[in-house]
């Protein structure tokens, strides 16, 4: 109760954290062939130091949960998927599974 989990997805500043969350660990949120929603990240392109320093605060700490609570709102209610993707393709980041040459991508 105490992070208000039911309000999270018409919560502009915890949608906002969320995309910041999407450039900081590199995912998106696509559907798969069936519909459902799928997260496709690439932890082994983080940037270590920059997801530390996120952490170092308190408040940093908080927008990170709270942006990992909305991501899984958005997965479980299936509002992920073009609901706000694209924010790492905004980045210039790209995304790749490497799962089936490409069938899985989702690039910038």
């Amino acid at each position: 109760r105490e992070h208000r989990v039911d309000l999270l997805l018409e919560d502009r500043e915890a949608r906002r954290e969320e995309l910041e969350l999407r450039r900081l660990l590199l995912y998106d949120i696509t559907t798969c062939r069936c519909g459902r929603s799928v997260l496709v990240e690439r932890p082994g392109a983080w940037d270590v130091e920059r997801l530390k320093s996120q952490c170092a605060t308190k408040e940093g700490a908080a927008a990170l949960f709270r942006g990992h609570l909305t991501v899984n709102e958005l997965l479980v209610t299936g509002a992920g998927a073009g609901a706000s993707a694209g924010a790492v393709r905004q980045s210039g980041d790209s995304i790749d599974s490497g799962a089936d040459k490409g069938r899985a991508k989702v690039e910038g």
